[in-house]
């Protein structure tokens, strides 16, 4: 479909206003959105990023919101050191 000058015309004027008004705003909530993703905590229940494998464990243990209760000692594997 080929559009003649005139409603070329007419589509710029009626349409361009719109993508001058909500590009701007498309990028301010882009960036609001950025902002608000910087304040994701690092911790939970104590937990916290970068802790060592032991003391997440212990705090696991003590903490009945998780009901850890310890590392598997059974293995469902064929061999002992099968990997899946």
């Amino acid at each position: 479909m080929t559009f003649s000058r005139c409603k070329l015309q007419l589509f710029l004027r009626l349409v361009l206003p719109w993508v001058v008004l909500l590009v701007p705003l498309q990028f301010a909530s882009a960036q609001s959105d950025t902002a608000q993703t910087a304040d994701i905590p690092r911790s939970y229940h104590g937990i916290t990023l970068g802790m060592a494998p032991d003391e997440v464990k212990d705090l696991l243990l003590q903490d009945s919101w998780f009901n850890y209760r310890g590392e598997a000692d059974v293995s469902l594997l064929e061999r002992p050191r099968a990997s899946l």
